[in-house]
């Protein structure tokens, strides 16, 4: 069992539209309960603090563990970078994991290897076989006046934020069968019964 990361706060973002699912997919059916249980519970136990990040707050009708805390978007916009910003304002650690509610296959080592390559950077982010993952990154909580800036401004690019901080990629070239699962995003029915049927 991988030991708790201390001083790192846990942030699960599940504002997104879920256009593409025709359903919101936070609720999604994974393994008997919400995939975004299932996905809190992925990090329960190895993170300081979890904080799940919601457009509507009153939808969650289910429990969480006790170390989650479950708080609104500080912004009307439908955009992972306010899930992000919302997340580092909670946050009461320097270093945060970032987690998309539709990614419960990421396992902790991932985490583990992004923290340990943080070093002086604002933001460590895995390169895999889909591009950039600013969903499945560690940030600084300093991180969040920039992001907040970017969003005063009506700009709400992760991706275009990300130009404004010191971020390290690390490349994610495990070849072998398990990287695409790791960091598949459940955005399509298609994707979700992939995961299920991989799970």
């Amino acid at each position: 069992m991988t030991e708790r990361i201390r001083d790192l706060t846990g942030i699960v973002v599940a504002g997104g539209k879920s256009s593409r699912m025709g359903r919101d997919k936070a609720f999604l059916d994974w393994q008997g309960r919400p995939l975004i249980q299932a996905v809190v519970e992925s990090l329960a136990g190895h993170v300081s603090e979890i904080i799940v990040v919601a457009k509507e707050k009153e939808k969650f009708k289910f429990q969480f563990e006790r170390e989650t805390l479950l708080v609104a978007d500080r912004f009307p916009y439908f955009s992972p970078l306010v899930g992000i910003a919302t997340g580092l304002f909670y946050s009461r650690t320097e270093l945060n994991f970032v987690l998309a509610c539709d990614m419960p296959q990421v396992k902790m080592r991932v985490v583990k290897r992004l923290c340990e390559s943080m070093e002086d950077f604002d933001a460590v982010l895995p390169r895999s076989s889909y591009g950039l993952e600013p969903l499945c990154a560690v940030y600084r909580k300093s991180a969040l006046g920039v992001f907040e800036a970017r969003i005063r401004r009506g700009s709400l690019s992760v991706r275009d934020a990300l130009e404004d901080l010191r971020i390290k990629v690390v490349p994610w070239d495990e070849e072998s069968r398990e990287e695409p699962l790791v960091f598949m995003n459940l955005n399509t029915p298609a994707e979700y019964g992939e995961g299920l049927k991989n799970d």
